[in-house]
């Protein structure tokens, strides 16, 4: 059953690789076969070397062990949301002028409106079928003076969007964009004491 789950995935998982975006994520059709190929190769490992093949196989689980334990620390053991806390206040302060391209929940839930997202623009960009710039501008904030992206981002369709003026500044583990400011800069949240806003250069 997994190999024919496998074989029939394949050709969708294939053609994904030729697209924008998600080509790995499609690709893990092959996890399908992992379960069946250690039991074949232990299958045949006690068939053709009957002494040895406990001895093989316990060099093998400890190998792996070892691969994963030297992997695990670098794996968070919470969510990482820190940075989505902070987007929610941005999102708060600035309702109605902050645009979040690659996390449109944000202003969704903060107010209940869904904006442009980047992938979707650059997806009409690249089949040829990009949007007039007064058609996007209906689904961006309507008073936009801010763009936030997380971490650090110096490209995608949104910077052909905003002013050419709009200058870059951070806020914590945000890159962000502003221009004729209508509020007063973001402040640093009172819990986080590490990083603060920086004023747009």
């Amino acid at each position: 059953l997994p190999a024919l789950v496998w074989l029939f995935l394949l050709p969708t998982a294939l053609l994904s690789t030729f697209g924008n975006g998600g080509s790995s994520n499609s690709l893990n059709s092959v996890l399908y076969l992992f379960p069946i190929a250690a039991l074949t190769a232990v299958t045949w490992l006690r068939q053709r070397s009957p002494r040895t093949a406990a001895a093989w196989l316990a060099a093998g689980v400890a190998g792996v062990l070892t691969q994963q334990l030297s992997f695990s620390p670098l794996v968070p053991l919470y969510p990482l949301t820190a940075h989505l806390r902070t987007g929610e206040t941005l999102a708060r302060q600035f309702a109605g002028q902050i645009y979040f391209p690659w996390n449109p929940l944000l202003t969704y839930f903060a107010e209940r409106r869904f904006y442009h997202v980047e992938d979707g623009l650059y997806t009409r960009q690249v089949a040829a079928a990009a949007r007039p710039p007064a058609t996007i501008a209906r689904d961006l904030p309507p008073a936009w003076a801010l763009t936030a992206l997380p971490g650090w981002r110096d490209y995608g369709v949104y910077k052909t969007l905003q002013p050419a003026e709009a200058q870059l500044g951070f806020f914590e583990t945000w890159t962000v964009y502003t221009w004729k400011r209508a509020g007063p800069p973001p402040t640093p949240l009172p819990a986080q004491s590490a990083g603060t806003a920086v004023a747009p250069r």
